[in-house]
């Protein structure tokens, strides 16, 4: 039986430690800060990364370079005979088209398995820990892959931000409209299911907005999964850097859809974080595959 290796990058939220956990590896992503090249947890600190934005830097998110994705590939092809590679989902990032260019030179055909998974942080790293299964149960690379993509639209995003200001900074929204939006208190209510964040809806205040979260993604739930036991489904409470109203939001979740098990709590990383900005909160739903 052929051993099987799993890589992800930061974008799942874990840090090097926590992969080694799960009996996974990570391939760190870069982003630029006043046009330095920074690694969360390696040089930057996301209390840092706030810090330096809110005084003026400018940002910007990166892929590693292809030369970064082909050394680790090489480094765990030592290890083992395939990979399954999970870069940032496809609908964020044009890392997992680079990735299948480079997975197509004839010395990685068959070797190295790139998926597109169409998840963010808490339900990749569910579905992480479900590939690892599988790999132990003896499926294939090729298996593995085609369970994950066919089950690939089955998460869902749904995160109020508490400001426009980091929208606007990333390109993503004009300064104008973020002022504007600012000065009126609006804050959008973003949603995902592993494609580019839709706005789906703005409230004015915390309360309201937490509500609104969860009835969309009960919306989502009843109507795309068609599911009527939510105790079949993961529930995840995200923030970026405020854990204490992600605790909160926990107990909210688990008493909304009568949950069985506790909330786990999950902090974005920053190369998500740094377009959304420091206060948002959200939750995410994922069906597991196993």
């Amino acid at each position: 039986m052929k051993k099987i290796g799993i890589l992800t990058d930061s974008s799942s939220g874990l840090n090097i430690k926590q992969c080694e956990e799960i009996g996974i590896h990570n391939l760190p992503m870069p982003f630029l800060v006043n046009e330095k090249e920074c690694y969360e947890e390696k040089n930057i600190s996301k209390e840092d990364f706030f810090k330096v934005l809110n005084e003026g830097a400018s940002f910007s998110t990166s892929q590693p370079s292809p030369d970064e994705v082909l050394n680790k590939w090489d480094e765990l092809l030592k290890i083992y005979d395939e990979i399954l590679y999970f870069p940032i989902t496809s609908g964020l990032s044009s890392s997992y088209s680079t990735a299948m260019t480079l997975a197509e030179d004839e010395k990685y055909r068959n070797k190295i398995f790139v998926v597109d998974h169409k998840r963010i942080t808490g339900c990749l790293v569910n579905c992480l820990k479900d590939a690892k299964a599988m790999v132990d149960n003896g499926k294939s690379c090729i298996e593995i892959r085609n369970i994950i993509e066919q089950d690939k639209c089955k998460s869902r995003y749904t995160i109020q931000l508490d400001t426009l200001d980091y929208l606007a900074k990333g390109g993503r929204l004009n300064n104008a409209a973020a002022f504007i939006g600012n000065i009126l208190s609006v804050k959008p209510i973003l949603a995902s299911s592993g494609n580019k964040f839709e706005l789906v809806s703005k409230t004015r205040t915390l309360s309201s907005g937490k509500q609104v979260i969860l009835e969309l993604t009960k919306d989502f739930i009843d109507k795309e999964l068609k599911c009527t036991d939510y105790n079949e489904l993961v529930f995840y409470s995200v923030h970026i850097q405020n854990e204490s109203l992600a605790k909160e939001f926990a107990e909210e979740i688990k008493s909304y859809f009568s949950l069985k098990k506790d909330v786990e709590i999950h902090e974005l990383p920053l190369v998500v974080a740094c377009h959304i900005g420091p206060g948002a909160i959200a939750c995410a739903m994922c069906k597991p595959l196993s």
